[in-house]
């Protein structure tokens, strides 16, 4: 594959490991200062609804997770397995009882082989999956004129990385026939974004919610860990708890609304992130599968040293 070829595929990538930029969030301020300083509230009050663990509490682990598990599912509509919230649930205790952490940089390479290797292993029927849910939200009451706007996929919710359908689905088969993981420009583009992208979330986490997130430039745990990677996956910012992202939705609905003079679809009934998401529609169900949340864990509990 030529290297002029693989750019849109690298682009492709990269953007399913991507977020938003802040001003999709807070396009109503008017001040860098005001900007920051109201999205890492609004980051707050998402994070609030987490409580995850600060120390070896066998109680507070638990009902961390089952948090963990409700804010992934509510907010995406990607419900946790079992297993899989058992396995969360052990490598937590493992690693408060063993005081052991990964960095953000060894969190970034496990990401980044993950994303590798789940788009590697894609099938035809998930590749059009995920370009159909890249197209944005659908419902009966679209107007027609945002109708006519799905007929490209939009890589972020920013709407950077607009493309075709066609050509998102010729690339990304062609990264999945060609080898072309093995691509030495290719895997380094794919893990300098996957670190950035974990270095601004570790940095969101210290900053908005210091007394739980304080250390995390240090290392973070397995829980911390599987939220920076749903974060990312979704392209999630972790603003609002769940009423306040209801309100958001409707924000959103009253803005289009009065700008276009369309009625825009009613958020009711729609999550905000995930399949068909109101604010951003991404294939997360289909990049955190079990099988990759599982690499993930397994992954931590080997750099980390858990036993």
């Amino acid at each position: 594959m030529r290297i002029k070829r693989s750019l849109p595929l690298m682009l492709a990538i990269v953007a399913l490991w991507s977020v938003a930029g802040l001003a999709f969030w807070n396009s109503n301020s008017t001040s860098g200062a005001t900007n920051q300083d109201a999205y890492r509230l609004q980051v707050q009050n998402g994070l609030a609804q987490l409580n995850l663990p600060t120390s070896n509490n066998a109680d507070a682990i638990s009902a961390a997770n089952e948090n963990l598990s409700a804010f992934i599912y509510n907010r995406s509509g990607v419900q946790l397995t079992q297993s899989a919230k058992n396995f969360i649930k052990d490598t937590e205790e493992r690693s408060w009882s063993q005081s052991r952490r990964i960095t953000p940089t060894q969190l970034s390479q496990i990401l980044a082989d993950a994303a590798m290797e789940r788009l590697s292993n894609s099938t035809e029927a998930e590749v059009n999956q995920a370009a159909e849910t890249l197209r944005g939200f659908n419902a009966f009451d679209l107007p027609e004129a945002f109708v006519q706007g799905r007929n490209m996929v939009k890589l972020r919710a920013s709407g950077e990385g607009t493309m075709t359908t066609a050509s998102f689905i010729s690339d990304v088969n062609s990264f999945r026939n060609s080898g072309v993981a093995y691509n030495k420009i290719v895997v380094g583009t794919i893990n300098n974004r996957a670190s950035l992208e974990v270095e601004r979330r570790v940095k969101l986490l210290a900053q908005a919610a210091p007394e739980s997130y304080g250390i995390i430039n240090e290392g973070v745990t397995p829980m911390q860990a599987i939220l920076i990677a749903y974060s990312i996956a979704a392209d999630d910012p972790l603003a609002y708890n769940e009423a306040g992202l209801e309100q958001r939705m409707q924000t959103v609905r009253q803005g289009i609304s009065q700008k276009t003079g369309q009625t825009y679809s009613n958020p009711q009934g729609h999550r905000a992130f995930g399949t068909n998401g109101y604010l951003y529609s991404s294939p997360v169900d289909l990049l955190l599968n079990e099988t990759t949340m599982n690499r993930i864990l397994n992954s931590f509990k080997e750099r980390s040293g858990i036993q």
